[in-house]
C-alpha cells in the first residue's frame, strides 16, 4: 500500500532540486486551479460559505495547498509524508497549516471536513485501498483529481484509472455524486497532455443537506456513458491536432522535394487518417441519445446561435456562453482576429461605417462596485464582505477583489459567483509570486502584472459606470484608473495603529485620503483625521446581519459544567485585553469565560492555568449564534490604544441583535449604543459590571429594547446611508459642445451615443448649429426638449469652427470642457475617464482619445463593420492600457478636453482660422506655451466617420482654404511640422 520509493531519498531528490523551483510548482498549481475551476457548484459554494477544514493530503511543498487557503479561508493543513518536503513548505507559505505525518501508518488526532487528492492516488499499487484508509480523517467530502485513461502511464504511476476501476464508492460511507472527464491538453498553459477526470464522494448526510440526487452517481444509467463519450472524443480531437501537425509538417517538406512520391503518399494516408477521425467524432455524436450528447451538442448549438445571432449584439451571446471567464475571453479573441469563420462579418473595411445604427436601450442604470477588498471573502465575515452582499441585493452588479492572487504568470482572472443571478461575484487576479497586500505597495512588475490581468477582467465585465470604493490603500493605483470611475475610500480602520503595514502603504493612504472623490468613515476618530484632508466625508458605521443573528438556533452551545457564561467572540489580538480577561476569570471562578477566535497573540498559554477559561480557536461565521446565545453577558474586552478608539465594533451589533446584555470598556464610539450597552471604565468597573449582569434578573424589555437598536442598524441601513452620502458629491460638472453644419443623420447618432454612453452624474450638452439647411435645426429643437441640461444655439449664418465652440465655451457652466464633432460616436465612460485623468494630472493641458480615423497619432489600428462590433473592438483595446497617457504635440479637436482653469488660462480658440483648419494646432501651441502637455488618452476610443462638414466642399476649396489657415498659423508660430501616425498593433 504504501510507496515503493525510499521516502527521503526521494524526496530530497524530487523536490530540493532546480525541477521543482520551476516546472514542479508550476504543475502543482496547474493541477489544483484545475479542479477548483471543475468543482460541482453546490459543493464550490458550501466551501465558500461554511469556510469547512480542508486537509490536502500528498501536498509536498504546498503550491496547491496555498491556494486551497487563498479561495477558500485559512482552516487548510497540508499534510505530507516527506518531512523536506513539509520544511520546505512551511519555509514558503504562511497561510496554511503543515504537518509532516505518513497518515497510512501513523495517526492523528484532526479530523476534517473535506480531504482533497491532486495526483497522489496514481502512484500506489491499490489505490482505492489507500483512500480508504486516509478517508477515515474526512468527516463529509472526498474531492480527488487523477490521471484518466492514462494509456501510456508516466514512470511513477502504478495504475490507470478508467471507468471499469473507478468505485462508486469509498469506506462504505462516501457515494460518488460527481464525475467530470477534463481535457488537460487544451489549457494555456498545459502541464498535462491528456484527460484527468475530478470525482467527488460525499456522505450520505452532506447528500441529505444539500438535496443531493444519488441518481446522478456514476452508476446512473448514461452518466458513465457520457464520460466515455467525453474521453473518446477528447482523445479523438488531440489524435487530429496531432497528426495535423505531422500533415503541415510533411507537406512543407513535400513542396521542397515535389518529387517524392513516398512522402506524397504518406500525406495522403495522414489526411486520409485525419477524415476517418473526423468521421469516427461525427459518429459519436450521432449515435448516442439526446440526452447523453447533451453536453456536445451545448458547444455546437452555441456556435450555431452565434452564426444565427446576426445583428445582435455580440456581447449578449457572449456573455451567454456557459464558458468561465478566461475560456470566454480566449474565444472572443479568437472570433474577433478569425472573422473569416463568420460568413459576412468583413476582416477589414475602409468604408464608412453605417450611420444607420440605433443604440440598445437595454441598459442597468445603477453603477457596477467594486469593492478593493481588504481581506479575502472567506477568511473572516466583516464589513467587507457585508457591505458588497447589500450592494449586490440592491442591484449593483458587485465584484469583490480578492486580496488574494492567483500565483500565474500569465495575465487572466477567475470568477467565484456568490449569487444565481450573477450580481455579486468574487474576482481572483493572476499575478506572479502572489504577494500580499499589507506589507508594501505594489513593485513596478507587480503593478504590470495587476493592470494585464484587471484588463483581461474589465473586457469581459464590460462596466459603464464604476462605484471603485477602495479599503486598502494598495489598490489606489487599480481603483483610481479603472474607466469613469468614482473614487472612494472606506477608511474602518486606523492602518497606522497596525504593525504590518509599511510605510509607502501609509504614504499611499494619505495620498488615497486626499485624492478620493468620498472618504467614507466608520467612527468620529477616523472622521476627524479624513476632515484634515478631504473636503467630502462621511460617516456610516458598521452594523449587523440582524436576520442571521436575531433567530435563536434550534441547539446552542452547553457548558459541560454547567456554569453561566461570559462569552467572547472575535480576534483575539494585540488590541485584547488578556489582563482584564485573567481578571474576570479570578473574580468569578464558578462562572465560565468562554473566549471563541483566532488568538494571535498567545492568550491561550498565558490562561492555561485558569480552569474557568475555555478556548475553541476560530469557527465559522453560521455557527456564532449557536455560542452566542448561550452567552450570559457579552464582553469587549478591548485596550484603550489608537487602533480601538477608532474602531466602531461589529460585534457588538450582533450581540444586540440577540438581545444580549454588553459589557464593554468605553471607547468612543461606544456611546453610540446608548443604554444598550454598559460602558467600564475601568477593569474594576468591569468587574463590578460583570457582576451586576450576573446578578440581575434578565428583563424582557430589556432585551427588546436591544434588538430594536440592532433591527434599525443594519446593513441594508449603511448601504442606504452609503449611496445618499455620494449622491451629495457630485462629480465635477463637464460641458460637451457639440458644432453642428448640415450631416443630419450623424448629428441624431452622435447625441443619441452621447445619451446612451455618457454615465457621468453632472454634464451638460451644448449644441451649436451654423445654419444647417438639412432639417437640422428642427430636429434640435425637439432634441433640446426632450432631456434636461441640454443647450441649443441656433446661428444665422455659417460662423465656422473655431467661433460656433467659442459660443458653446461662454455658455458653458461646466469645470472641464469637451469639443466633440458631431460625426463621432462615443463609448461607455468616455468622458468620466477623460475627465479623471485630467483631475489626476495637473501638468495636463489637453487630453483627447484614439480612434479609428484622424490625421494624427491617436488614430489606431482597429477594424469593425457596426457599432456593436466597435464596442467590443474598443474594449478590447482600450482594457488593454487602463490609465495611459500617450504625450503628443498636437491633438486634432475632432475630440478633446481641457479643464477651466486651462481654458481660462489660453482663452478662445482663434476665429482668424475661420470655417476650418489649424485652430486645433494654434490651439496646441498655446497650452503648451504655457509649460503644459498635450496627450492621448489610450484607454479611452471614439468613433470618427471624419471630416463630415467638410467632405461637402470641393477638393480646390478645401485646399485653399488649408493653405490659407496654414499661412496664418505659420505667421504666428513658425514652419508647421505635419502630424505623425501612429499604428499600434495588437
Amino acid at each position: 500500500m504504501a510507496l515503493d520509493l525510499n521516502s527521503e531519498q526521494y524526496w530530497s531528490d524530487r523536490f530540493l532540486t532546480d525541477w521543482d523551483e520551476k516546472a514542479g510548482p508550476a504543475q502543482t498549481r496547474f493541477f489544483y486551479n484545475l479542479a477548483l475551476g471543475n468543482l460541482p457548484v453546490w459543493l464550490s459554494r458550501t466551501l465558500q460559505a461554511e469556510r469547512l477544514s480542508i486537509c490536502d493530503w500528498g501536498c509536498a511543498t504546498g503550491e496547491g495547498t496555498e491556494i486551497l487557503a487563498h479561495t477558500f479561508g485559512g482552516q487548510v493543513t497540508g499534510i505530507d509524508f516527506a518531512r523536506p518536503a513539509i520544511e520546505k513548505a512551511r519555509s514558503l507559505h504562511k497561510i496554511p497549516r503543515f504537518i509532516d505525518v505518513d497518515l497510512l501508518t501513523q495517526t492523528i488526532e484532526d479530523r476534517f471536513d473535506v480531504l482533497f487528492c491532486s495526483n497522489t492516488l496514481e502512484h500506489f499499487e491499490d489505490p482505492w485501498s489507500t483512500l480508504e484508509t486516509v478517508s477515515a480523517y474526512a468527516k463529509d467530502i472526498l474531492v480527488i483529481l487523477v490521471p484518466f485513461q492514462e494509456r501510456e502511464r508516466h514512470c511513477e504511476h502504478k495504475v490507470t484509472f478508467d471507468l471499469n476501476m473507478i468505485p462508486t464508492s469509498v469506506a462504505g460511507r462516501f457515494h460518488c455524486v460527481e464525475a467530470r472527464v477534463i481535457d488537460a491538453s487544451q489549457e494555456k498553459p498545459s502541464y498535462w497532455p491528456g484527460d484527468q477526470i475530478l470525482l467527488v464522494y460525499a456522505s450520505n448526510d452532506v447528500a441529505q443537506r444539500y438535496a443531493l440526487k444519488l441518481c446522478d452517481v456514476l452508476a446512473a444509467p448514461g452518466k458513465a456513458s457520457v464520460l466515455a463519450i467525453e474521453s473518446t472524443i477528447n482523445a479523438l480531437r488531440r489524435d487530429i491536432r496531432d497528426q495535423q501537425r505531422a500533415v503541415q509538417s510533411l507537406t512543407g517538406t513535400a513542396e521542397q522535394a515535389a518529387e517524392n512520391d513516398a512522402l506524397k503518399a504518406e500525406v495522403a494516408a495522414l489526411h486520409e487518417a485525419l477524415s476517418v477521425r473526423e468521421t469516427q467524432i461525427h459518429s459519436i455524436h450521432s449515435s448516442h441519445s439526446w440526452r447523453a450528447t447533451a453536453p456536445l451538442r451545448s458547444v455546437t448549438n452555441g456556435v450555431r446561435d452565434i452564426r444565427q445571432a446576426g445583428k445582435l449584439s455580440l456581447r449578449t451571446v457572449y456573455r451567454a456562453l456557459p464558458l468561465s471567464p478566461p475560456i470566454k475571453h480566449k474565444l472572443k479573441s479568437a472570433i474577433l482576429r478569425h472573422r473569416r469563420a463568420f460568413p459576412g462579418v468583413p476582416v477589414k473595411s475602409s468604408r464608412p461605417v453605417s450611420v444607420g445604427f440605433r443604440p440598445s436601450k437595454e441598459i442597468s442604470p445603477k453603477a457596477d462596485v467594486f469593492v478593493w477588498a481588504i481581506i479575502d471573502w472567506h477568511f473572516r465575515v466583516q464589513r467587507p464582505q457585508h457591505l458588497a452582499r447589500a450592494f449586490a441585493n440592491r442591484g449593483h452588479r458587485t465584484f469583490y477583489f480578492s486580496n488574494h492572487f492567483i500565483d500565474a504568470a500569465e495575465p487572466g482572472f477567475r470568477i467565484e459567483p456568490l449569487s444565481e443571478d450573477g450580481s455579486l461575484q468574487i474576482v481572483y487576479l493572476h499575478v506572479p509570486g502572489a504577494p500580499a497586500i499589507y506589507f508594501g505597495m505594489p513593485s513596478p512588475k507587480t503593478k504590470a502584472a495587476v493592470f494585464a490581468s484587471l484588463g483581461m477582467f474589465l473586457e469581459w465585465a464590460a462596466p459603464r459606470e464604476i462605484l471603485s470604493l477602495v479599503q486598502h490603500p494598495f489598490w489606489r493605483p487599480f481603483a483610481d484608473q479603472v474607466p469613469n470611475r468614482k473614487l472612494v475610500y472606506d477608511l474602518m480602520d486606523h492602518h497606522e495603529g497596525f504593525g504590518d503595514n509599511a510605510k509607502d502603504a501609509i504614504a499611499e493612504e494619505h495620498a488615497l485620503l486626499r485624492e478620493a472623490d468620498h472618504v467614507i468613515v466608520t467612527s468620529t476618530f477616523l472622521e476627524d483625521i479624513a476632515n484634515k484632508s478631504n473636503a467630502n466625508v462621511s460617516m456610516v458605521r458598521n452594523a449587523g446581519d440582524y436576520t442571521h443573528f436575531a433567530n435563536r438556533p434550534s441547539e446552542i452551545y452547553r457548558d459541560e459544567k454547567d456554569r453561566r457564561i461570559i462569552g467572547y467572540y472575535g480576534a483575539i489580538a494585540e488590541w485584547f485585553d488578556i489582563d482584564l480577561i485573567e481578571k474576570i476569570a479570578r473574580a468569578r471562578p464558578d462562572d465560565c469565560v468562554l473566549l471563541i477566535g483566532a488568538d494571535t497573540v498567545k492568550a491561550k498559554e498565558r490562561l492555561s492555568a485558569l480552569p474557568n477559561v475555555v478556548m475553541t480557536g476560530e469557527v465559522k461565521y453560521t455557527d456564532l449564534p449557536y455560542y452566542l446565545y448561550a452567552f450570559d453577558v457579552c464582553i469587549l474586552p478591548f485596550k484603550v490604544i489608537p487602533l480601538t478608539l477608532a474602531t466602531n465594533p461589529v460585534k457588538v451589533y450582533e450581540y444586540l441583535s440577540a438581545g444580549k446584555p454588553v459589557i464593554s470598556i468605553d471607547l468612543p464610539e461606544i456611546s453610540q449604543f446608548g443604554d444598550c450597552v454598559e460602558r467600564a471604565k475601568s477593569h474594576a468597573d468591569f468587574l463590578e459590571k460583570v457582576d451586576d449582569v450576573l446578578s440581575a434578573i434578565p428583563g424582557t424589555e430589556d432585551e427588546a429594547r436591544r434588538r430594536q437598536f440592532a433591527a434599525e442598524q443594519t446593513w441594508d441601513h449603511r448601504v442606504e446611508a452609503f449611496l445618499t452620502a455620494l449622491e451629495k458629491t457630485r462629480s465635477p460638472r463637464a460641458s460637451v459642445i457639440v458644432v453642428t453644419y448640415n450631416n443630419l443623420e450623424f448629428t441624431e447618432v452622435c447625441l443619441e451615443s452621447l445619451s446612451q454612453d455618457t454615465a457621468y452624474d453632472d454634464f451638460e450638452i451644448i449644441v451649436v448649429d451654423n445654419a444647417s439647411t438639412d432639417g437640422s435645426a428642427d430636429y434640435l429643437k425637439l432634441w433640446e426638449q426632450g432631456g434636461p441640461n441640454r443647450t441649443l444655439i441656433l446661428n444665422e449664418d455659417n460662423r465656422g469652427f473655431a467661433a460656433a465652440n467659442n459660443q458653446g465655451l461662454a455658455r458653458a457652466t461646466g469645470d472641464y470642457f469637451v469639443l466633440l464633432n458631431n460625426d463621432t460616436y462615443v463609448t461607455p465612460g468616455w468622458l468620466g475617464s477623460l475627465v479623471a485623468h485630467l483631475r489626476r494630472n495637473p501638468d495636463l493641458g489637453l487630453v483627447g482619445p484614439v480612434t479609428n480615423n484622424i490625421g494624427n497619432e491617436a488614430r489606431i489600428e482597429i477594424h469593425y463593420a457596426d457599432m456593436n462590433e466597435m464596442r467590443t473592438e474598443a474594449l478590447h483595446y482600450t482594457a488593454q492600457r487602463i490609465g495611459r497617457l500617450h504625450d503628443c504635440p498636437n491633438l486634432a479637436f475632432f475630440c478633446v478636453a481641457f479643464s477651466r482653469k486651462t481654458f481660462e488660462a489660453v482663452g478662445n480658440l482663434d476665429e482668424a482660422f475661420r470655417v476650418g483648419f489649424f485652430e486645433d494646432d494654434d490651439y496646441c501651441r498655446r497650452v503648451q506655451a504655457l509649460g503644459l502637455r498635450n496627450a492621448i488618452a489610450d484607454d479611452v476610443f471614439i468613433h470618427h466617420h471624419l471630416s463630415a462638414s467638410f467632405d461637402a466642399l470641393k477638393a480646390e476649396k478645401k485646399m485653399e482654404l488649408f493653405e490659407q489657415n496654414k499661412l496664418i498659423y505659420e505667421q504666428k508660430w513658425g514652419p508647421w511640422t505635419p502630424h505623425k501616425y501612429r499604428f499600434d498593433k495588437r
